[in-house]
């Protein structure tokens, strides 16, 4: 056996409790870009993908990838533990899905102490690492060969990293070609090639996701999200918002953070 591991790098944006009901699923398309993990104490929902119903069971978890066009259906009203969370490569691009697995008797008893912590400072440690250890335990049910390898090609990467500085925002493609090195029309047709998107898609696509996370937030007001992701104005980016993820922004941001009982993290 070698001395290398694999530690992919995770950050929690959300652990919470609900009751839930048919109003905190209520939206058609409930797509994030970030990950969800999810176990019911009750039976009484269901998630929905193409038609297709899984129903969420004691006895199961459920991990569901990001920008996965799922809605839920709620017949009762059960205890609903739920983390949302980001992952690096190679699993930020896993494709849409729903992941069921057995609760296994240590896997349960870690959920059962999550969900029985109150949302007290002090219990902020144990918090954090109980849903660190559910979720990294989750991603290990994911099929690598579903999982994709980021571009490697030095030229997209110096300008994906470059796009990492949000102070930049907007970025122009004659912008990127010269970080890259290249012409104006080379870059552009290595980044699709090598991406499958154009520049201005991908840079747009990534601005949106950015202002997804601050709408979790929730600290920020939409005029100051706007700003920051790079759009003239709030009624700008509402548009391409609404293009991108087929709701508002301040839809998503009702819908995003379900219940408020119990947040806790």
């Amino acid at each position: 056996m070698g001395n290398g591991f694999f530690n992919p790098n995770l950050q929690l944006l959300l652990v919470r409790r609900i009751r839930l009901n048919a109003r905190e699923w209520a939206s058609p398309n409930l797509a994030a870009p970030y990950w969800r993990w999810y176990w019911n104490a009750q039976p009484g929902a269901a998630v929905v993908l193409a038609g297709r119903e899984t129903p969420l069971r004691p006895d199961q978890f459920m991990l569901i990838p990001p920008d996965t066009p799922f809605c839920g259906r709620v017949t009762g009203l059960p205890h609903h533990l739920y983390c949302h969370f980001l992952a690096d490569p190679p699993y930020d691009a896993a494709p849409p899905a729903v992941y069921v697995f057995p609760a296994r008797p240590l896997g349960l008893d870690l959920a059962r102490r999550l969900a029985a912590l109150k949302d007290e400072p002090a219990t902020l440690r144990e918090r954090s690492l109980l849903a660190l250890t559910l979720v990294h335990g989750a991603l290990t049910q994911v099929p690598e060969a579903v999982l994709t390898s980021p571009p490697d090609d030095p030229h997209i990467l110096r300008v994906l990293r470059n796009l990492q500085d949000r102070s930049a925002w907007p970025v122009s493609n004659e912008a990127m070609a010269r970080v890259a090195g290249m012409s104006t029309n080379a870059f552009s047709r290595l980044f699709r090639m090598r991406t499958g998107l154009t520049p201005q898609a991908y840079h747009t696509r990534k601005r949106i996701e950015h202002a997804c996370l601050e709408l979790h937030g929730g600290w920020l007001s939409i005029e100051e999200i706007a700003q920051r992701a790079g759009f003239r104005d709030r009624y700008h980016f509402s548009r391409v918002f609404k293009r991108q993820r087929g709701l508002g922004p301040a839809a998503f941001r009702r819908q995003s953070g379900g219940g408020r009982e119990d947040a806790l993290v």
